[in-house]
């Protein structure tokens, strides 16, 4: 089974907020076994996020840290090769 969601928007920085706005959003389904029940650029009710942002660990290569209004936490780690 293949399931893809495709979402288009833009975003703004401040010192502190990333507010992500959303233009539209789709989702797609491909399962083999029922082709019947497949889709492709369904469109989906697009939502408009923002976090607060931190970054720590420079000396690493960084920990973009984002915060939701709900307090949950999303870390992205840099890989420096």
């Amino acid at each position: 089974m293949l399931f893809e969601t495709y979402h288009a928007g833009e975003f703004s920085l401040t010192s502190r907020a990333l507010r992500l706005t959303a233009f539209r959003s789709s989702t797609s389904r491909r399962d083999p076994d029922f082709p019947g029940d497949d889709y492709i650029d369904r469109p989906e009710r697009v939502k408009n996020s923002e976090f607060n942002w931190e970054l720590t660990d420079k000396e690493q290569g960084g920990i973009l840290i984002l915060t939701d209004t709900d307090r949950q936490k999303i870390r992205y780690t840099c890989i420096l090769k």
